[in-house]
Protein backbone atom coordinates (compact mmCIF):
# COMPACT_ATOMS: atom_id res chain seq x y z
CA UNK A 1 0.00 0.00 0.00
CA UNK A 2 2.84 2.40 0.81
CA UNK A 3 4.49 1.66 -2.54
CA UNK A 4 1.23 2.45 -4.35
CA UNK A 5 0.82 5.76 -2.52
CA UNK A 6 4.45 6.66 -3.20
CA UNK A 7 4.01 5.85 -6.90
CA UNK A 8 0.82 7.93 -7.01
CA UNK A 9 2.60 10.85 -5.34
CA UNK A 10 5.50 10.62 -7.81
CA UNK A 11 3.10 10.56 -10.78
CA UNK A 12 1.17 13.57 -9.48
CA UNK A 13 4.41 15.43 -8.86
CA UNK A 14 5.63 14.61 -12.38
CA UNK A 15 2.33 15.81 -13.87
CA UNK A 16 2.55 19.04 -11.86
CA UNK A 17 6.11 19.67 -12.99
CA UNK A 18 5.11 18.99 -16.59
CA UNK A 19 2.22 21.45 -16.40
CA UNK A 20 4.44 24.05 -14.74
CA UNK A 21 7.14 23.92 -17.41
CA UNK A 22 4.81 23.24 -20.37
CA UNK A 23 1.53 25.07 -19.57
CA UNK A 24 0.33 25.28 -23.17
CA UNK A 25 0.23 21.57 -23.92
CA UNK A 26 -3.12 21.69 -25.70
CA UNK A 27 -1.29 22.44 -28.96
CA UNK A 28 0.23 18.95 -29.00
CA UNK A 29 -3.16 17.31 -28.66
CA UNK A 30 -4.65 15.97 -31.88
CA UNK A 31 -7.41 18.02 -33.48
CA UNK A 32 -9.94 15.30 -32.64
CA UNK A 33 -9.30 16.00 -28.95
CA UNK A 34 -9.13 19.81 -29.26
CA UNK A 35 -12.19 20.27 -31.48
CA UNK A 36 -15.00 19.02 -29.21
CA UNK A 37 -14.63 21.97 -26.81
CA UNK A 38 -17.82 23.53 -28.18
CA UNK A 39 -19.69 20.26 -27.69
CA UNK A 40 -18.80 20.20 -23.98
CA UNK A 41 -20.29 23.64 -23.35
CA UNK A 42 -23.78 24.07 -21.94
CA UNK A 43 -26.50 24.67 -24.55
CA UNK A 44 -26.64 28.38 -23.66
CA UNK A 45 -22.94 28.98 -24.43
CA UNK A 46 -20.84 28.84 -27.56
CA UNK A 47 -17.07 28.68 -28.09
CA UNK A 48 -15.15 31.42 -29.89
CA UNK A 49 -11.49 30.81 -30.75
CA UNK A 50 -9.16 33.82 -30.42
CA UNK A 51 -5.64 34.15 -31.82
CA UNK A 52 -3.28 36.62 -33.52
CA UNK A 53 -2.52 36.20 -37.22
CA UNK A 54 0.87 36.77 -38.88
CA UNK A 55 0.16 40.51 -39.18
CA UNK A 56 -0.57 40.79 -35.46
CA UNK A 57 -4.34 41.23 -35.87
CA UNK A 58 -6.74 39.43 -33.54
CA UNK A 59 -8.87 36.76 -35.18
CA UNK A 60 -12.14 35.43 -33.73
CA UNK A 61 -13.69 32.34 -35.31
CA UNK A 62 -15.85 29.36 -34.46
CA UNK A 63 -12.98 26.92 -35.13
CA UNK A 64 -9.31 26.86 -34.05
CA UNK A 65 -6.59 28.01 -36.46
CA UNK A 66 -5.49 25.52 -39.12
CA UNK A 67 -1.83 25.83 -38.14
CA UNK A 68 -1.27 23.86 -34.89
CA UNK A 69 1.74 26.07 -34.05
CA UNK A 70 -0.48 29.14 -33.56
CA UNK A 71 -1.45 29.56 -29.89
CA UNK A 72 -5.10 30.31 -29.27
CA UNK A 73 -7.59 30.66 -26.45
CA UNK A 74 -11.17 29.48 -26.21
CA UNK A 75 -13.62 32.18 -25.13
CA UNK A 76 -17.02 31.02 -23.86
CA UNK A 77 -19.77 33.38 -24.87
CA UNK A 78 -23.47 33.22 -23.88
CA UNK A 79 -25.61 32.65 -26.98
CA UNK A 80 -27.73 35.73 -26.25
CA UNK A 81 -24.72 38.05 -25.82
CA UNK A 82 -23.97 40.76 -28.37
CA UNK A 83 -20.35 40.21 -29.38
CA UNK A 84 -20.44 42.82 -32.16
CA UNK A 85 -19.33 46.24 -30.89
CA UNK A 86 -22.01 48.88 -31.00
CA UNK A 87 -21.70 51.79 -33.38
CA UNK A 88 -20.35 54.96 -31.75
CA UNK A 89 -22.26 58.16 -32.36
Amino acid sequence: MKKFLLLLLVLLLAAGIGLYFFPDTRQVLPAAVREPVSQMLPAEETAVYKWKDAAGNWQYTDSPPDDPAIPYTVVRVPKDANVIPSETQ
